[in-house]
This record gives structure tokens, sequence and C-alpha cells, in this order.
């Protein structure tokens, strides 16, 4: 996966955002696990299964020996925590891994300097997924490697200086125009060299340094090395691209940075919105935006917060326009603000006022229902909980306009949640590692609440029940897709949807066998839709669509189903 610290400063950048937000906005609550996955909690000894995973590996058409396999779970208790279970390849190539219980796992090799022919996209290890059943044997896996290519030069300044521990980017030209954006496996050495290898033959535009428009500036700090390509250029579209093969390395890709030394600036105060009173050590956040206002990337840097006065300044910025987001770390803070967006064209911005609101706080007992164990009752505790509100003026897709508090559980199981925002709030099970668990219903004074508990800016809400199940349904099944073939750049994904309550959604990847598994689902009635998504740049639309399916499911805890599935293709999308 890329890297995506720069400096002291936090950076999500472009592609990695939309992947996350195409994949996991919509359901946003998932999304703050994913922020926050810090909340993880310990490990506990895996339990032993009855199925197993075997396969081969090969590098130039050979076995490989004494490669490292690494099996992991993708979902469930210590997904994110574990570091899997790892085994080295015999003589003949060959991995097994035993005794596994039924669940999703990722199986990845690593091999340094040899690139999988297969790989998606820039974050794809290359691994495969697969989705086990209990008793299964899967033992035709076959990770074929190439030998990498490699490519070195020399990044220095204006003066001949070397730049040192500079990132690369790299960007494999594709069909169409199309590129995607490859990690280089080194930054530049105390001479200003680097050298990628394990690279993919093909041609790149190679470059290196900092373009605030993708989110991965140092705010705060404008003294950084502007982004520019091979051979100097900071025009893309000028930028001369590079072959890169097996046979020979691709030598003397030298480039020379410039360091600016003066970006536009934006400055302004974090304040009550009531009273004007200074808000201090506000944290803010920018995100680029693009032609159409999509979200380029989030940039938080090392002076990102407002002093003494609720003043804030951030610089080293370029031409563009940005959303300016108050940015509320580990998910609780007493307030609450809407995103400012605003312009750079020639000049520096000053004024801007960022009004926080103190949210509404909650309080809410939460109860577990039939706690059957003492071990059930122990991952409970450990649970943490958000809540999440809807702003009615917001429009879809503008989640930086919604807010979210999150909470664990005190001593006598209560959530309190802070700066929360007005409108609708609907409650959530963090499922960072431990799954099964989900809300069943929401009580205020003993009253039911089904569509959201309206709350305003300040108010003080007690009162409030949570109700938790542990549910170990599951659904596993098979995807047979008829009508053609999927391409490479598509996968199926399967979502179910409660038909009471939209917001309790289960998806799962089905792996390359068109296999899925969903677990931890509560009793009631669900639809199950299969669709595609792309697993490459830009990841906007899939290049292939699905027909209409819908199925009804009646789930009952503790049951295990197998849904088989028949669908068809249907549309591709028209290239415009």
């Amino acid at each position: 996966m890329r890297k995506i610290f720069y400096g002291y400063g936090f950076s999500l950048t472009g592609e990695f955002l939309m992947l996350v937000i195409i994949r996991i906005f919509a359901h946003a609550v998932l999304l703050l696990s994913f922020l926050l996955s810090f909340f993880a909690h310990a490990q506990t000894p895996q339990k032993i299964g009855t199925g197993s995973i075997s396969g081969t590996v090969t590098v130039a058409g050979k076995p490989a020996a004494g490669l490292p396999v690494t099996v992991k779970k993708t979902d469930g208790e210590n997904s994110q925590n574990n570091p899997g279970t790892n085994a080295a390849t015999d003589a003949n190539g060959i991995f097994t891994f035993d005794k596994l219980p039924a669940a999703n796992y990722r199986v990845s090799v690593s091999a340094p300097g040899f690139y999988n022919p297969k790989k998606k996209n820039e974050w794809d290890d290359g691994g495969a997924s697969v989705n086990l059943a209990e008793g299964e044997r899967v033992d035709k896996l076959a990770f074929t490697l190439s030998n990498g290519a490699v490519v070195t030069g020399r990044l220095f300044d204006e003066r001949g200086r070397a730049v040192i521990e500079e990132n690369i980017v790299l960007k494999k030209q594709g069909n169409e125009g199309k590129s995607q954006t490859v990690p280089c496996t080194e930054q530049s050495d105390d001479r200003g060299i680097y050298r990628c290898y394990g690279l993919e033959p093909g041609k790149y535009i190679i470059g290196a340094g900092i373009d605030p428009s993708e989110g991965s500036a140092n705010l705060g700090n404008g003294n950084y090395f502007t982004r520019a390509w091979y051979p100097g250029v900071t025009d893309l579209t000028q930028a001369r691209i590079i072959e890169i093969k097996t046979t020979e390395e691709a030598a003397g890709i030298d480039i020379r940075l410039a360091r600016r030394k003066k970006g536009f600036k934006v400055m302004g105060k974090a304040m009550e919105a009531d009273s004007g009173k200074p808000v201090i050590g506000a944290m803010l956040a920018l995100a680029p935006l693009g032609e159409k206002g999509e979200v380029n990337g989030i940039s938080m840097g090392q002076n990102s917060a407002s002093n003494a006065a609720g003043e804030f300044k951030i610089d080293g910025l370029t031409s563009g326009r940005y959303k300016l987001i108050y940015w509320k770390m580990g998910g609780s803070s007493e307030f609450t603000a809407n995103p400012i967006s605003f312009e750079i064209k020639d000049e520096d911005v000053t004024g801007l006022e960022m009004k926080m609101e103190k949210g509404a706080t909650i309080t809410a007992v939460v109860a577990l229902e039939s706690a059957s164990n003492q071990g059930l009752q122990k991952k409970f505790s450990a649970l943490n909980f958000v809540a999440f509100s809807q702003d009615p003026k917001s429009q879809e897709g503008d989640w930086f306009s919604n807010s979210q508090s999150l909470s664990g559980l005190d001593g006598t199981n209560t959530a309190h949640f802070s700066g929360v925002g007005a409108g609708k709030v609907t409650f959530h099970v963090v499922r960072n590692d431990v799954k099964g668990f989900s809300i069943a219903r929401v009580e205020q004074n003993g009253r039911s609440v089904s569509d959201g508990l309206t709350v305003t800016a300040g108010e003080q809400v007690a009162g409030v029940r949570l109700i938790v199940v542990y549910s170990s349904a599951s659904i596993r099944g098979e995807i047979k897709v008829e009508g053609g073939t999927l391409p490479e750049d598509v996968n199926l994904d399967v979502t179910l949807k409660a038909t009471d309550d939209p917001s309790k959604t289960f998806n799962a990847n089905a792996d390359a066998r068109g296999k899925y598994l969903l677990e931890g689902i509560p009793a009631g009635t669900y639809e199950l839709v299969v669709a595609t998504y792309a697993n490459r740049p830009p990841y906007d639309k899939p290049s292939i669509n699905l027909q209409p399916n819908t199925k009804t499911i009646q789930v009952a805890n503790g049951q295990e189903q197998t849904i088989n599935l028949v669908v068809q293709i249907g549309s591709r999308e028209v290239k415009q």
C-alpha cells in the first residue's frame, strides 16, 4: 500500500480516498471504523478449524522455494491486529495451511524484486481472497510471479545538492490515456539516489516531490520540494515517457526539484457560533477539490490547530478550490462545524470564519440481550459505538457535512457521546475486530425510536437505551455469472440490507471462485443483492453491470444458510 504519511503531516491521497469513498462511504459508519482502527482489541488465540488452503508459487516459470506466504483473516475478530499465519514454500514451490476455521482469508506471497501480473491496482498485494467453509479444501491457488524491472536515478535541487528521503511517484501508462500510480520500493538515499525495483515492465512517467492538489502537502510548512517530472518539468503533459524493461535497468533518470519557498496562505479564526469566543486547539484539515467538486484528498499538518486566539494559518498552498474541514480527532469533541468552501486564485485567502457550535451530548445505557456466557459479556464490554448525525441540509455524497461521535462503555455499560451534530442520529457498533454484535433497537424513555433520534445543537439527551444483540448467523454461497465473462477490472460485491432498517447493512466481496461469506447477521428479513464494482483506477464506474437481482432472505439466530445465486451480465459502461 502506498505510504500516506508525509513529513509531520497526515494525508490521504486522492486515489486512495476515492477508493475508500466508493467502496466504504455507502455505509459511512464503516468509514469511521477505518479511521479509528487504533481502537482494535487485544488478540485472542485463533480457534482450530478443519479447512485448508494450499497452492504453488512459481517465478519465471520455475517453482520458487523458500518464499514466505501469509494467510490472514480479512474480517471478524482480531482481523486488523492479527499478523496472520506464515509458511514458506517447499522445494517444489508448494505451500499448505491446515486446520483453518471457516472465514474470509487473504493469501499473499512476499517476493521483493518480483511482480504479480495479476495485480489489479496499486494497493493490491497480488494475493488471492478465499472464502473458506468449514472442512473445505482449497488446493489450486497458483501465484505466478515474474522478474521485476528497475528504474534508478538521482534527485537534486537547483544547486545540485542531493534531495534526501524523497518519495518517488511512478505513473504506469495504460490504454486510452489512463495511468495508474505505482508505489516505489524506496526513498532517495543520502546521495539523492533512488532505486525502484520489482516493477511491471511498461511505459512510465517518473516524478518526485509534493503536489498539494493531491492532498499530500505538509500543511503549515510551505518549504517543500514541488512535484517535478522527468526530465525536470512541472507540467505532466510535458513529461518524458520511459519504457522500463526487465532485461536492463532504466538508469540515469535524474530529476531536478525546486524547493517551494512561498505558497498561498489561508487564514481565519475558529470561534463559537453563538458567542464569538475563540475555540482553542480546533484541528483543521483541507480537502482539495476536483473539477466537479469531488474531494481529491485530505491533508492535516503540524500547525493545523487554532491558537490561543482561535486563529489559524495554513500556508504553502497552490491555486485551486478547497474545503476547510473541522477534523474531530478520535471522533469525540464537544463542538461540531460545517465545512467552508473557498477558492485560491492569485492571492492569499483571509478572514475565514469556522463557526463552531456545541453539539448535543447523548447518554445511552447499553444492554446486551441474552448474554449467555461470560466470554460473550467480556467481548461486549470492549465494544465501541458511534452516534452518526445526518445533516438534513447536506447533499448526497457530502459526507463532511455529517458528524459522528465515538464512545466506549464505562463501568456501568453506559456510552457518552459528545459533539453530536443537529439532525437525525443513528447508532451503530464500530466493528473493528469483533463480529456478531449489532444494535437491535433504540429506545428513549421507554419508547422505541425506529427512524433516528432527532437532536438539536447543545441539547442534553438522556433516557436513551441501546439494545445490542449477538448473532452467529451466517450466509455463504457461490455466485455464477451468465451472459458473458467478468473483465479483470471488475469484482463482485454482495450486499445484505435489512428491510425494516436500511442502515443495517452487511457487505462481502466474492473471491475468484465466486464464493462469498456474510457473518454475524442478526435475525430478520433482508434483501440480498449482487453488484459489480471497479477494482482499478479511477474506481468510479465498473465497465460491466449486472441485470437487476434481489433475493429476499429470512435469517434466524445461530443459523447458517447456503444461498447460491445466478446473475446475468447486463449493460456495459459506455465510454465517453
